[in-house]
């Protein structure tokens, strides 16, 4: 079995193809809670990767990461991710399931890894307190 620890010894950053788990702190909103709940609890995708800046005048440059996430449930995504400018609404189903993708930076991913079944059970574990 591998554990938690073992995930981020091979890698130093997560690429393009990963699962991850993000720890996010998303902005005031109405169903802020909830958009957090679902998306601290669920396994996204990387699906592009760059590098960003601070500013023009610090020059930091930092990873920036989009993630897509899919069954999000409609009143998250109308209420919130609608208007978010960072996150943009790909696609709908009939079950008003979206998939979104969203710019994070690399210190709101939490965990990655290439096999998913790695992050579900990360997930069972943080959802038992194991």
């Amino acid at each position: 079995m591998i554990t938690i620890f073992k995930l981020f010894e091979s890698k130093k950053y997560p690429k393009v193809g990963d699962y991850v788990i993000c720890e996010l702190e998303l902005w005031s909103s109405p169903v802020k809670e909830r958009a957090t709940n679902f998306l601290n609890n669920t396994i996204g995708r990387i699906v592009d990767e760059e590098d960003a800046f601070d500013s023009i005048v610090s020059k930091r440059k930092h990873k920036t990461y989009k993630i897509e996430f899919f069954g999000v449930p409609s009143e998250i995504v109308e209420e919130y991710f609608s208007n978010a400018f960072y996150s943009e609404i790909t696609s709908e189903d009939e079950a008003m399931n979206a998939q979104f993708n969203s710019w994070v930076l690399f210190d709101d991913i939490r965990y990655w890894s290439e096999d998913k079944k790695e992050l579900e059970r990360i997930l069972i574990q943080k959802r038992f307190d194991l």
